[in-house]
Parts: structure tokens; sequence; C-alpha cells
């Protein structure tokens, strides 16, 4: 009897040792599963936190405007603007020649330079005069414009200024680059009288002209240049000095 009671309490130490063992066992494996599933919970969230805090620091960051002062160039000859006749230019330029003194100093762009064009044969012909570049007399570069009308009185010739530039016309046989001067800027003139100075220009005496580059010029009509051609187009001539000063 003794004996049973012994196998029996040996049987029932080895069955409590195996549970006590299974359930540390499950117990342990819990936690460290717990362990190993907050350590990689913690490394995620931390990770995009990071990632997320870096992009809207890129996003917030307001760039830098630099704005750099624009320059307006002052003219120092303001002209009122009045007398700029903006007068349209209708291309019908016909060939241009130019036979001239060479400049003998820095003083001057052109020194009596004698240029002849050609004024077509119909009843409004025109030519066009780059004065700051003689070769190069475009529509929206030149300074004068010379005229062939025919009215009631016959034939008219006549010269005016265009892409502002401006003129004054002394009624003086004889001008340089000093006495045109004091003429800028053009003062006194209403804009139908200032016009008019146009219709001076087939006696001869010399027009002061501002070109639109700055430069001072003297223009003049020389006398008895008008020619006609065998197709009744016509050539005329005229004076041109312009010096280098740009004012």
């Amino acid at each position: 009897m003794k004996s049973q009671n012994y196998n029996k309490s040996q049987v029932n130490r080895k069955i409590n040792f195996i549970l006590f063992t299974i359930v540390s066992i499950v117990l342990l494996s819990s936690c460290s599963t717990e362990k190993n599933n907050f350590s990689l919970t913690e490394t995620i969230s931390r990770t995009n936190s990071y990632q997320t805090n870096e992009i809207l620091d890129i996003s917030t960051q307001t760039p830098t405007i630099v704005i750099l002062p624009t320059q307006t160039p002052t003219p120092t000859k303001t002209m009122d603007p009045i007398l700029n006749l903006y007068i349209t230019v209708a291309i019908t330029q016909g060939p241009i020649t130019i036979s001239t003194i060479s400049p003998d100093s820095g003083e001057y762009l052109y020194k009596n330079a004698v240029v002849t064009v050609w004024l077509g044969n119909d009843t409004d012909v025109f030519a066009y005069l780059n004065l700051d570049d003689l070769s190069d007399n475009g529509k929206n570069n030149s300074d004068v414009e010379l005229e062939m009308g025919s009215g009631s009185g016959g034939l008219n010739y006549s010269l005016l200024p265009i892409n502002s530039t401006y003129f004054y016309y002394p009624d003086k046989s004889t001008l340089d680059y000093d006495s045109c001067l004091e003429y800028f800027p053009v003062t006194g003139f209403t804009k139908v009288a200032y016009g008019s100075q146009r219709h001076n220009f087939i006696n001869g005496k010399p027009y002061c002209v501002l070109t639109n580059e700055g430069r001072i010029a003297i223009v003049s009509f020389v006398k008895d240049s008008i020619k006609f051609n065998a197709d009744f187009s016509q050539v005329l001539s005229v004076y041109v000095t312009v010096y280098n000063k740009q004012d």
C-alpha cells in the first residue's frame, strides 16, 4: 500500500514538472515575441516620422526672390513729345549713292557727304536716310524722310524727321555743331508750325537735326541736283554732315 502511494506521488511530480516547463516556455516565447513586435513597431514609427518631417521641412521653405532694379536711360536732350510727328514710313526706298570727303579727325561721322537718292516716278515718293549710318537706311532706324509730292502748284519737295528724330530750320546759310546745339530742345512751336518747317527744304539752307541716336547733324538740299530720268523717275542730292558727339 505504501508502495502504491509513493508511485502516484512520483507520477504527479513529473506531471507537474512537465506542465511547469511547458507554461514557462510559452510565457518566455510570448514575452520574446511582444518585445520583438514593440521594437519593430517603434523603429518603423521613428523612420516614418523622420521622413515625414524631412519632406515638410523642404516643402515649406520660402524661396528668396531677388528683384533687380530696372534702369531707364534718360536722354540728355528732353524734347516736347508734341513735336514728335509720328510719321508712318512707307517703304518705296530707291537706290542711294554716297560721295563723301573723308573726315580729317574724330570730330565727324560724316563731313560734307553728298548723298543722292532715287525718288521713283509716282505722284508721291519717298526716300529715307539713317544719318547715324548711311549704309543702313531701314524703316525703323532712319532719321529723315525726303519726299516729293505733286499738287496744284506742281511738284513739292520736303524734309521731315521720323522715328523720334527732331529738326530745326534756323534760316541761316552756315551752321556748325555749336550753333545747332543751342536749338535743342526745340521750343516755342505748335505741332502744325513745327511740321511746316518741312517746306523750307528746296531753298537749300541747312536744317539742324538731332538724330534718334543723339547726334547733331546738318542736312541741306544740293541746289540744281534734281534730275529726271527717261522713265520720269527723279534723283536729288543732299549735303550731310554728322558729328560724332552724342547728346
